[in-house]
């Protein structure tokens, strides 16, 4: 199955006021995870957690280029995903809509039905090629796309769990309570993008993370800064186009690979020491 368009990285509209309508739908790469970035007026955030999986034939496929529609969109503005996996990453292209069947072949039994645009993870390719209304290609195993990142949120909802919100209140912000916590966006303009993720754990002390996102000269630089009583760390790593040359991309990773793993003891090391601050304590 050939891609009918390329992975490319285009700034939606330089004079954009935002960093997420800026770079919405970019997709970056470390040569492990990607990012991609959504400006905040294409979320349609959905409560169902439903997903579909079954066969579909391909030549009914194209391969991601807009904005990614989500069957099951739980509100992330950042998607993380692995730099394989993003590869298999594709749009419905029929006008009418694709039947999503039990069995590859037409005879299947139609187990549902997706509308035009909707975003698909191929995870099998069947190894015959055939051909289906004029079209070559071949049955792939799919479900929908249903990714992970980063999305503005409260915690805890009833089940102990993180809830969506548009926005975070400045009320939310001054964490009167116990075991609580969110995650908002502190910076979205220009090249700069900033996320704070702050809790206050069981203790009652406050540990946080946050991410910085900086895109300059067609990379992007990530900032982690992690805390908590006993300390802080941060890591600047460094991530480039999806569409970048191969060796430029391995260069990249083993980069990040060294950075990481020295952050990682540091982080560990502080984390460590907090534990035996709070078991001082009672």
């Amino acid at each position: 199955f050939i891609p009918l368009v390329s992975f490319g990285q285009r700034a939606e509209n330089n004079n954009s006021s935002t960093f997420l309508e800026k770079y919405n739908n970019t997709i970056w790469t470390d040569g492990i995870s990607t990012i991609r970035f959504r400006k905040l007026s294409s979320i349609k955030y959905t409560e169902s957690t439903k997903q579909i999986k079954g066969y579909v034939f391909d030549g009914f496929l194209k391969k991601t280029s807009g904005n990614i529609k989500l069957y099951i969109d739980q509100g992330y503005f950042i998607i993380s995903d692995s730099f394989e996996k993003v590869k298999n990453i594709y749009d419905i292209n029929a006008e009418s809509g694709l039947n999503i069947r039990e069995n590859p072949s037409t005879s299947g039994k139609i187990v549902d039905k997706l509308e035009y645009g909707v975003t698909l993870k191929i995870l099998n390719n069947s190894k015959e090629s055939i051909e289906i209304d004029g079209l070559e290609g071949k049955w792939v195993e799919i479900e929908t796309y249903n990714p992970y990142g980063h999305r503005q949120h409260l915690f805890p909802d009833n089940d102990g769990r993180t809830f969506f919100v548009n926005e975070v209140s400045e009320l939310d912000t001054y964490l009167e309570c116990e075991m609580c916590g969110y995650k908002k966006i502190t910076q979205n303009i220009g090249d700069v993008l900033t996320i704070e993720d702050i809790t206050r754990n069981d203790f009652g002390d406050i540990e946080s993370s946050k991410n910085s996102f900086l895109i300059n000269n067609n990379e992007l630089i990530h900032t982690l800064e992690q805390a908590n009583p006993a300390g802080k760390v941060s890591v600047k790593s460094r991530f480039v186009p999806l569409s970048s040359d191969s060796i430029y991309i391995e260069e990249v990773k083993k980069e990040n690979k060294i950075k990481y793993e020295l952050f990682n003891d540091k982080w560990q090391r502080i984390r460590n020491e907090y534990e035996r601050m709070v078991f001082d304590d009672y």
